[in-house]
């Protein structure tokens, strides 16, 4: 075999290989643009079920739905008034549940009314939040009762929407 031949298998295996990782990709980004969760751990954000970390030392009132975002994120800034404006239990199962932003940096991304909250950045990485915007439900005991990223306010309502039809809602209280 001459060179020229190694050369063009060489390079023939390198787009298989390379082929095969650009499908892998693109199917996981459709699955978290459908908003579907994970069949195993996720890779972000914080194991449903388990205790929810501290935010910088600062305790949370009752239950809580929490956004992280972050000053830089393009889709951060059409989330979060989205997020403030979002209304929660069409029954007032929502209304005693405390909407917080949760955010690094110099500003926060919107001001909706919204508590905002500045942390330092390994805030982020103790919460296992390694994506932006990211949105966590915290029970009235401390615990996580769901965990998703949104990329959009569209994404976000639709979580929004299965965190109250699942119960999770009412559970918050």
């Amino acid at each position: 075999m001459t060179f020229t031949a190694a050369a063009l298998v060489a390079a023939w295996l390198a787009i298989l290989v390379l082929a095969l990782a650009l499908a892998g990709v693109l199917h996981r980004l459709r699955a978290i643009a459908a908003g579907s969760p994970p069949a195993t751990r996720p890779a972000v954000g914080p194991l449903v079920g388990a205790v929810a970390p501290a935010l910088d030392g600062r305790a949370l009132s009752g239950p809580a739905l929490i956004l992280f975002a972050d000053r830089e994120c393009p889709s951060c800034h059409e989330v979060a008034p989205a997020f403030g404006q979002a209304a929660l239990g069409a029954n007032g199962s929502g209304a005693h549940v405390q909407k917080v932003l949760v955010y690094h940096g110099d500003t926060p991304p919107a001001d909706q009314g919204l508590d905002t909250m500045r942390v330092q950045r390994d805030t982020f990485e103790r919460w296992n939040v390694r994506v932006t915007p990211f949105l966590v439900a915290v029970d009235a005991r401390g615990t996580v009762a769901a965990a998703a990223p949104v990329g959009s306010a569209p994404v976000l309502g639709r979580h929004l929407k299965a965190i109250e039809e699942e119960g999770h809602l009412a559970a918050l209280q």
